[in-house]
């Protein structure tokens, strides 16, 4: 099975939360490559440096989570290319307001 990530799985692959150990064993057990935009990859160094921002982690650690993110990425995961389209299909998403999406999570 394909899996595609988005930030909400990627930060706690690599930064202890709560789920951390369930997103660590999902993606231990991945045997295809796994998805991942570059919107994903930049919403993951958003949330990194907002942790050093709120003093969580020190500029040392951001950069070791961001080189390891970055290793991991260039040998278990296929990059995954946003178009058009998938903006559009994302804003008709969001547009459903029963679904309470915010347009990150709908890409």
């Amino acid at each position: 099975m394909t899996l595609y990530l988005d930030a909400s799985v990627i930060v706690p692959a690599f930064i202890d939360e709560p789920l951390s150990l369930s997103v660590r064993r999902l993606l231990g057990d991945a045997a295809d490559p796994t998805l991942i935009s570059d919107f994903a990859g930049g919403e993951f160094a958003s949330a990194v440096a907002r942790r050093f921002r709120m003093a969580l982690l020190t500029g040392a650690d951001a950069q070791r989570v961001l080189a390891k993110y970055d290793r991991w990425t260039a040998a278990a995961a296929r990059p995954l290319a946003i178009e058009s389209s998938d903006i559009a299909n994302a804003t008709a998403l969001v547009r459903r307001f029963d679904l309470k999406l915010r347009l990150p999570d709908a890409i």
